[in-house]
C-alpha cells in the first residue's frame, strides 16, 4: 500500500484548506490526509511536532506573513518542504520565497488538481535530494576531521621517534668504551670533556672549530671561547649545575654559526669516589632537524587550511548552486504546465528566469575557473588600446538586469579616454565591483562611478549607498571564500573581491576601500597605465 502523504495547510481562510483537500481528491490521490492551522502561532506549534510531510503556507497570516513562518521553521532545522500560497503573481515575492527556502510558489485559483499533485511530489523529492546533499556534506567534513586527526597523530609519533633517537644517542655517548671513537668521528657537532675551569681536556668532532675554537687542538682553551662574554655568562650558570650532578638537554647555543643552529647536551663524569671534576659537553647541529619539523608543521597547517577550504567550498557550493538549480527546475515544471494551456506570457516569464539562473551559474563557474588560472599562474597582463569611458558604459549596460526598482548608475569620467591597459582584466574588475555595489544596495538608490585618466595612470571609484561592511569583517574582505556576516541571502561565492585583488596586483595597481555599516561602501582602484599614442590629450585621433 502506498505511504500516506500528510499535508498541513496554514491559512486564516478555511476556503484554502477546503480547496486543496478537494483538489487532491479530484487528482485521485487516495493516500493523503490534510490538516488545517488557522493562525500563525497555531502553524508554528503544529510544525514543531513535525507530523506532516508537506506544508502549504498562505502569505497573508494577519500581523505576520508566511515567509516569516517558513524562516522560523527552517531556522529550527525543519526538514519538510514548504509551498507558499499567494493571491497574485509577484516575481519579487517569488524571489523572496526562494531566498527564504520555500520549495515552491503557487497562486491561488490558478492551479489544477493534477498540477497541485505534481507540485507536492516535486516538493517531497526536492526535500529528499537536499537531505542527501547535506548528508554528503556532513560525511565529507567527518572525513576531513579524521584526516586532520591522523596527521596530528603522525606528527606526534615523529616527534616521539626523534626524541627516542636523541635519547639513544645520549646513552651511546655516555659509554666509556666508545668515548675516543666518538670524539674522533662525532659528525653532527662536537664532543668535548672540560674541567672545572671550563677548559678543554679532550675535544673532537665535525663542528669543533665552528662553534668552539679556531685552534686545531683546543686543550687549555675555554669552552665556547668564540661566544661573546655576555652570551657565555648566560649559559655558564647552566654548566655550573652539571658540576653539581645535574644534566643539560637541548640547551640552545646563542646565535647562529655559519647559518646553522646548535644545541648542547652536558652530563657529569664521576670519579670512582663519586666526585665530579670533569663534564662531557656535546654540541649537535640541529639545523636539518629544525627545518624538518618546520616543514612538517607547515605541511600540517596547509592540510588544515585545505580541509577548512574544502569544507567552506562544499557548504558554499551546496547553497549557491541550489538556488539557481531550484529556480530552473521549478520554472521548467511550470513551463510544461503553461504549454498545455498555451500561456505564452507565462512561458516567456519563466524562460527569462531560467536564463537568469543559468547566468548566475555561469558567473559562479567563471569565478572558480578564474581562481584556478590565478593559482596556476596562467593569467598575465596584456596591454591593448581601449576607451575607458566606453568600457565602463558597456559594463554598466551588461549589468542593467541586476538593477532593483528605482536603482540607477551615475557615471562620470575625467581626463582623456584612451589608454593602453589590459581590457579583459579591467573589465572583470569593473564587473565584480559594480555588481557588488548593485547587489548590496537597496531599491531607489544610486551607484556612483567615477573614472579619471591622468599622467599617474587610471583611478576608478565606485560608491554605493548599501548595507556596508561590518568593521570586524573588513580585514578579511579580500580572503577567498569569505563573505561578510551581513551578506544574508544575497547570492555570492566569496571569491569576487579575492579575484579582484589578484587582478589588481597583476596590473601592478592598488585597491582600497572605506565602509560604514548601513551607510554604504567606497572602493578605489589605482592602476598604472600608458596613454594611447594614437590619441592626443583632448581625445582626438592623431593624424
Amino acid at each position: 500500500m502506498e505511504k500516506e502523504v500528510r499535508i498541513l495547510v496554514v491559512s486564516t481562510e478555511e476556503g484554502d484548506f477546503n480547496r486543496i483537500s478537494d483538489m487532491l481528491g479530484q487528482a485521485n490521490w487516495c493516500c493523503f490526509s490534510t490538516g488545517w492551522a488557522a493562525t500563525f502561532q497555531e502553524g508554528i506549534q503544529t510544525m514543531l511536532r513535525r507530523g506532516h510531510d508537506v506544508y502549504f503556507v498562505d502569505y497573508s497570516l494577519g500581523d505576520q506573513n508566511g515567509l516569516q513562518l517558513i524562516h522560523r521553521a527552517l531556522d529550527g532545522g525543519h526538514p519538510s518542504p514548504f509551498i507558499l500560497l499567494t493571491d497574485r503573481e509577484d516575481s519579487e515575492l517569488f524571489n523572496k520565497a526562494e531566498s527564504t527556502g520555500a520549495a515552491d510558489f503557487l497562486v491561488k485559483w490558478q492551479f489544477t488538481p493534477d498540477e497541485l499533485a505534481r507540485t507536492i511530489r516535486y516538493a517531497i523529492n526536492h526535500a529528499r535530494d537536499l537531505a542527501k546533499i547535506w548528508d554528503l556534506n556532513a560525511d565529507l567534513e567527518k572525513k576531513i576531521r579524521k584526516r586532520t586527526a591522523s596527521l596530528n597523530e603522525t606528527v606526534a609519533q615523529l616527534k616521539e621517534q626523534i626524541q627516542a633517537k636523541e635519547q639513544v644517542q645520549i646513552e651511546l655517548l655516555s659509554s666509556q668504551k666508545i668515548l675516543k671513537q666518538l670524539i674522533r668521528g662525532y659528525g653532527v657537532g662536537s664532543f668535548s670533556i672540560v674541567d672545572r675551569h671550563y677548559q678543554y681536556v679532550l675535544s673532537g668532532g665535525k663542528s669543533l672549530q665552528l662553534v668552539e675554537s679556531a685552534v686545531a687542538k683546543p686543550a687549555g682553551i675555554r669552552l665556547f671561547s668564540q661566544l661573546p662574554e655576555e652570551d657565555w655568562e648566560k649559559i655558564r650558570c647552566e654548566f655550573d649545575q652539571v658540576f653539581e650532578g645535574a644534566e643539560i638537554r637541548d640547551l640552545n647555543i646563542p646565535g647562529t654559526w655559519d647559518g646553522r643552529f646548535f644545541t648542547v647536551d652536558a652530563y657529569p663524569l664521576r670519579n670512582l669516589d663519586g666526585t665530579i671534576e670533569k663534564i662531557a659537553v656535546m654540541t649537535r647541529d640541529v639545523t636539518d632537524l629544525r627545518n624538518a619539523i618546520e616543514k612538517m608543521e607547515k605541511a600540517l597547517e596547509s592540510e588544515k587550511e585545505l580541509g577548512e577550504m574544502k569544507s567552506r567550498f562544499v557548504s558554499m557550493a551546496s547553497h549557491e548552486f541550489r538556488t539557481p538549480l531550484t529556480t530552473i527546475a521549478s520554472s521548467a515544471f511550470l513551463i510544461e504546465s503553461y504549454a498545455d494551456r498555451q500561456d505564452t506570457a507565462s512561458i516567456k516569464k519563466h524562460a527569462a528566469r531560467i536564463r537568469q539562473s543559468v547566468d548566475n551559474l555561469n558567473t559562479i563557474l567563471g569565478e572558480f575557473l578564474s581562481l584556478g588560472k590565478l593559482d596556476n599562474g596562467r593569467i598575465a597582463s596584456n596591454l591593448v588600446n581601449l576607451n575607458l569611458r566606453e568600457l565602463v558604459e558597456e559594463v554598466s549596460l551588461e549589468l542593467n538586469h541586476l538593477l532593483k526598482t528605482g536603482q540607477v548608475v551615475e557615471y562620470f569620467h575625467e581626463g582623456p579616454e584612451h589608454i593602453l591597459l589590459d581590457g579583459s582584466l579591467l573589465k572583470n574588475i569593473l564587473i565584480n565591483l559594480l555588481s557588488n555595489a548593485v547587489k548590496y544596495s537597496p531599491e531607489n538608490s544610486i551607484v556612483h562611478v567615477l573614472t579619471r585618466i591622468s599622467p599617474a595612470g587610471v583611478a576608478i571609484t565606485i560608491r554605493d549607498e548599501g548595507i556596508g561592511i561590518p568593521e570586524t569583517d573588513q580585514p578579511k574582505l579580500f580572503t577567498r571564500f569569505f563573505r561578510a556576516a551581513n551578506a544574508g541571502n544575497v547570492q555570492g561565492t566569496g571569491l569576487g573581491l579575492y579575484i579582484v585583488k589578484r587582478y589588481v596586483n597583476i596590473l601592478n595597481g592598488a585597491i582600497t576601500f572605506q565602509s560604514q555599516l548601513g551607510k554604504g561602501s567606497v572602493f578605489s582602484v589605482e592602476l598604472p597605465a600608458l596613454p594611447d599614442p594614437g590619441f592626443d590629450e583632448q581625445g582626438e585621433k592623431r593624424q
